[in-house]
């Protein structure tokens, strides 16, 4: 536990110490003292007052986006927190580990409404989000979503807003940005407050580094809410690879200090998510540890290591 003063709170959330200590008295947020005797609050606790946002990016297809995405957003619900899942990839592998074509359908057999609808006709995103469980929502996709991937920076800054508005009653947001630089990955940064860059140990995964670093800070120049990136390596195999351990040292040496230690292995019970219908952090395998490791690592990363902006 990381302690901090209510002024430092304040700074880091942008809540009025008047405000704070009201969640202290309503027992909302944990009161405690330091050796001087001044008040201070739990800062990981304090953090998760505003919700955090991951974009999943990479421009590379079948690196482990949506499969981390989805993963990100079971360690969360097993945690028991309010977690949104946005799907802005029009192939829409989210939306369907999440809902069936049935459950996507009205009472028509039309449409259910998807961001496809939101994109097209400004439908609002309240009326686009659909209930999976307790704990999670899905703004879902559609592949007609493809019609409007080149929407203007411009009009893409005024669209945050009706983004960050729903925002509001979630602890932790999901995006799962498509493999393009168009506008829903450029949207994905615009919103988030981390990006997560997924990465297979594979050959030539190396050599697109700093195109994907810097495109990324062209479009996070325009985020103030943006703090940090990190790369994850997935789809890791049980046993050493020689041309794996290669390139994993040959990424590890330009960006040791955004890299995340633990690594996201190959397993079954990730493509079969979908199929099962089950979180899967209720398995008990050597997998599922080693995934709760790395995700363990990312949020002590994201709440414990924050720095002021």
């Amino acid at each position: 536990m990381s302690l901090i003063s209510l002024g430092e709170a304040s700074k880091f959330t942008e809540i009025p110490d008047s405000t704070l200590r009201d969640y202290i008295n309503k027992e909302k947020l944990e009161k405690y003292k330091d050796e001087k005797g001044f008040i201070c609050v739990d800062k990981k606790q304090v953090l998760k007052l505003n919700p955090t946002v991951i974009s999943l990016y990479n421009f590379k297809g079948g690196v482990g986006k949506s499969s981390i995405s989805i993963m990100l957003t079971d360690y969360y619900d097993f945690k028991n927190e309010k977690v949104l899942i946005i799907d802005f990839d029009p192939q829409a592998n989210t939306t369907r580990t999440f809902f069936s074509s049935k459950e996507l359908q009205d009472e028509n057999n039309n449409y259910s409404s998807t961001l496809y609808d939101y994109f097209i006709d400004k439908k609002h995103l309240r009326d686009v989000v659909k209930t999976y469980n307790k704990n999670i929502d899905v703004l879902p996709a559609r592949l007609e979503m493809m019609e409007k991937s080149n929407i203007s920076h411009f009009d893409l800054m005024e669209l945050r807003d009706d983004f960050f508005d729903i925002f509001k009653k979630y602890t932790m947001v999901i995006i799962d940005c498509p493999p393009a630089l168009n506008s829903f990955t450029t949207l994905g940064l615009l919103l988030c407050n981390y990006i997560l860059i997924p990465f297979i140990p594979e050959p030539f995964s190396a050599e697109g580094v700093t195109s994907l670093l810097k495109s990324m800070k062209k479009v996070t120049q325009f985020n103030n809410d943006f703090c940090d990136f990190r790369i994850i390596f997935s789809r890791t195999k049980n046993q050493k690879i020689v041309l794996h351990e290669i390139f994993m040292e040959s990424i590890s040496k330009i960006l040791e200090s955004n890299l995340l230690k633990n690594k996201i292995p190959e397993a079954i019970l990730i493509a079969a998510r979908g199929i099962s219908r089950t979180n899967i952090f209720t398995e008990k395998d050597n997998a599922v540890e080693k995934i709760k490791d790395t995700f363990d690592e990312l949020e002590n990363f994201i709440f414990n290591l924050r720095e002021f902006k």
